[in-house]
C-alpha cells in the first residue's frame, strides 16, 4: 500500500484495514490550479481536528462553480475536492 505523508498523517487512495473508522472528511479549495499537496495538508489538519492519523479512499476531483457562487467573488470558476475516510490506528499500517 502506498501512503504519502501531510503534517504527519497517513493519506492512501486505498481502502485500509486495521484501524478504528472515525468519520468522512471533505475539503474544497476554491481554486482550480490548487496543488495536490495544499489540499492533502488541508486534509491533515482536518483530521488531526478529528483525532485520527490515516486518510484512507483519498479521491479528488474538480467542480465548476455555480452560476450563484460565480456572483459571489472567487479566484477561480472550479474548486478542487478531496474526499477520504478517517481512521485512528494504534500501530503504524505500513508496518505488519
Amino acid at each position: 500500500m502506498d501512503f504519502e505523508v501531510a503534517n504527519g498523517i497517513l493519506i492512501t487512495e486505498e481502502s485500509v484495514e486495521g484501524g478504528t473508522f472515525l468519520c468522512d472528511l471533505k475539503v474544497e479549495v476554491s481554486r482550480q490550479n490548487a496543488l495536490l499537496s495544499e489540499v492533502q495538508i488541508k486534509m491533515a489538519e482536518l483530521a488531526e481536528l478529528q483525532g485520527g492519523n490515516v486518510i484512507g479512499n483519498f479521491n479528488y476531483t474538480q467542480k465548476a462553480h455555480s452560476r450563484f457562487q460565480l456572483a459571489l467573488p472567487k479566484w477561480d470558476t472550479e474548486s478542487l475536492i478531496a474526499t477520504g475516510k478517517l481512521y485512528l490506528f494504534e500501530h503504524d499500517p505500513r508496518t505488519k
